[in-house]
């Protein structure tokens, strides 16, 4: 097993887990733009969410709106 002296940053602070989870946001955003009728489920799932519980909190913490306020936001 490896093991590091140090824990990677990535530029502009937090760590490797808190770009995935951005990524994961910036991939749902997208999705929820484009795919009108895809579950909220399934859109979590496409991310690389474990629920959509998770999905929905992270959501939430990172965009300031639910996925569906964002969903009906982008998409009028």
């Amino acid at each position: 097993m490896l093991h590091f002296p140090f824990r990677p940053r990535i530029v502009g602070g937090g760590g490797i887990a808190h770009r995935i989870r951005e990524i994961r946001i910036d991939r749902a955003k997208k999705l929820l733009q484009r795919e009108r009728y895809q579950s909220m489920g399934a859109i979590a799932a496409a991310c690389g969410f474990g629920s959509e519980s998770g999905f929905h909190r992270a959501f939430r913490e990172s965009v300031g709106a639910t996925p569906a306020d964002y969903r009906q936001m982008v998409r009028p």
